[in-house]
């Protein structure tokens, strides 16, 4: 896990520190400390930072919203946002201690907001679950312009991959 880039090492530290055991938290924190990264300053503010860094460009605003409504009503970062990512598809299903209906009820209320936004661009408009993602029909269509086949001969074809996530980039794929 040391080996990981930066970035990577915020996200066990920060994001899903639940999911390893306290001594390899410690380790990625004296690691960040080694890379000159002073993880003893950070705040709720980088909790934010990373949760959004993490999900769909597109949700932006939306998170950040959602998370300047929990904290003016006290909620603090060691209350952990629990989403999953598995085979591409973002699952996000509220705070992970649930002891607080408020919060809880806000996160629920933004879930639905989040459905309704395109991940990719943030539009709101005619947005639907598409592939994993919540697109409007402008990025579906994106999606569709570029899946053509090309070079197709006795030897195979060429085709494009399109990526996941908005951060990355898609490629041309032969078979």
């Amino acid at each position: 896990m040391i080996e990981s880039d930066s970035d990577q090492l915020l996200k066990y530290k920060y994001i899903f520190p639940e999911k390893y055991a306290s001594e390899h938290i410690v380790e990625v924190r004296d690691e960040l400390m080694r890379r000159g990264i002073d993880v003893l300053a950070f705040d709720d503010d980088t909790y934010i930072d990373c949760a959004i860094w993490e999900l769909p460009s597109g949700w932006n605003n939306v998170l950040k919203a959602m998370f300047s409504k929990l904290k003016t009503l006290g909620w603090k970062s060691d209350t952990k946002l629990h989403y999953n990512f598995s085979f591409g598809s973002i699952t996000i299903e509220g705070l992970r201690d649930k002891s607080n209906v408020q919060w809880n009820e806000i996160v629920e209320q933004f879930i639905v907001k989040l459905h309704q936004t395109c991940c990719r661009c943030s539009s709101k408009d005619h947005v639907e679950h598409f592939e994993d993602e919540f697109l409007c029909r402008s990025c579906m269509l994106e999606i569709f312009s570029r899946r053509t086949v090309d070079d197709l001969s006795d030897k195979g074809f060429k085709f494009y991959n399109s990526p996941i996530y908005s951060n990355e980039e898609g490629f041309y794929q032969f078979i």
